[in-house]
């Protein structure tokens, strides 16, 4: 049998502005330069590319 396949996540959160204002910072990073293309998140890992060829990795949950 096939498993059926939905067109949602429900593991996703979606932003508006009446759920916005009770977010709250967890943590923060600052990047050694511009980030190339927007980060990806992948398994509770963010992954960022830069200009350079780098790449970085951070916990989605704790940061660096």
């Amino acid at each position: 049998m096939v498993p059926s396949i939905e067109g949602t996540n429900l593991c996703e959160n979606v932003l508006f502005p009446s759920n916005v204002v009770g977010l709250d910072e967890a943590w923060r990073y600052s990047t050694r330069g511009l980030i190339e293309p927007s980060p990806a998140v992948a398994n509770g890992i963010v992954y960022e590319g830069f200009r350079d060829d780098n790449l970085s990795a951070l916990d989605a949950a704790t940061g660096p």
